[in-house]
């Protein structure tokens, strides 16, 4: 159909059909970057630098999936095969001009949804050709909780140094350096998906990263327990007072 470009300030990344496309300066610029038609969307995260793109490709055989990356800037490269599968929750570029990236994988099971996670936080540091240069385990494989089958999502704060992690009990943050975990809320898990997933609280950084936004239902601290779709809310936490309140009510 007819439209009207808009304009673009920079990169605009995203994967349409199994494929990886580029806009840039406009939406009538596009391009093709990675066109297999596999690309399952679990990951897509550009280095800081711009030139480096890191992302998953579904499995093959035993293999959930897997991460590759492919240098944008060079349009005769091919992706190149990182030799890390199974990772569905978190990837992530480490900012700074080296290759490292953290990642956080799960093991395929026969039960579903189809995989146990491990709840584990690894980083790997690769050359320009996809060669591992060294490996570092952040986080042990972690089994605790009622819902650890279905894993942990993570955020990156800007300087590194921090991750925001959530699961479907809690959210917390891990000091990346030292490994160490704080849990800063805990509340009950939602209990009535009635299907082979578990809810896990959407959670960002806020500006300045001195706070972060999260949703919860029912009561933040557990009290009431409730399963109304519409009883669902965005909550503001400050990281130096430690307290929480509620920004957006029954936000769906």
């Amino acid at each position: 159909a007819e439209y009207a470009p808009i304009k673009i300030n920079g990169r605009l990344i995203y994967i349409s059909d199994g494929n990886a496309w580029m806009m840039e300066g406009s939406t009538e610029n596009r391009t093709p970057l990675v066109s297999t038609g596999d690309l399952d969307g679990r990951v897509l995260d550009l280095s800081e630098d711009g030139r480096w793109l890191l992302f998953s490709r579904s499995g093959r055989s035993t293999e959930v999936n897997g991460l590759w990356m492919l240098d944008i800037s060079d349009w005769t490269a091919e992706p190149i095969s990182l030799r890390v599968s199974n990772v569905l929750h978190f990837a992530s570029w480490l900012p700074g001009g080296s290759r490292r990236f953290l990642y956080s994988s799960v093991e395929p099971s026969e039960q579903a949804p189809g995989w146990k996670a491990l709840n584990d936080l690894r980083m790997q540091f690769v050359s320009d050709t996809g060669m591992l240069m060294s490996q570092e385990e952040i986080l042990e494989r972690d089994d605790s909780g009622t819902y650890n089958w279905w894993g942990t999502e993570f955020s990156l704060s800007r300087d590194a140094r921090q991750l925001l992690f959530a699961t479907p009990e809690s959210i917390g943050m891990i000091d990346r350096l030292n490994a160490e975990k704080q849990e800063l809320i805990r509340f009950t898990p939602y209990e009535k998906t009635r299907s082979d997933w578990a809810w896990i609280p959407g959670f960002c950084w806020n500006s300045d990263e001195s706070g972060l936004y999260f949703t919860f239902h029912g009561k933040a601290d557990g009290s009431v327990q409730t399963y109304d779709p519409t009883d669902y809310h965005i909550a503001y936490y400050d990281l130096n007072s430690g307290e929480f309140s509620t920004v957006i009510e029954h936000a769906g």
